[in-house]
């Protein structure tokens, strides 16, 4: 397996695991009887940590393209193109 491609499935697995983070975290925040948190504040977590994880999971989803794009492509035609 080629480092690229090895890249991009980490990468793809990091988008996996900020999802796991968001659930557990929302998991967490969930108003109840005993929980200090009240739906107003859970929200307003939910939509910042949301908005967060959003972002970081197109950036690496982004990247896990390009990698894949690389790990596809010819060596001699990955020379041309370096500076």
């Amino acid at each position: 397996m080629s480092l690229p491609k090895l890249a991009a499935f980490g990468a793809f697995g990091v988008m996996g695991g900020l999802l796991a983070l968001l659930a557990f975290m929302v998991w967490l925040t969930l108003p109840g009887p005993d929980s200090g948190v009240d739906m107003t504040n859970a929200a307003l977590t939910w939509i910042a940590v949301g908005g967060i994880v959003l972002v970081l999971g197109a950036v690496h989803f982004v990247y896990a393209r390009i990698l894949l794009d690389m790990a596809r492509a010819p060596r001699k035609a990955m020379a041309e193109t370096a500076p």
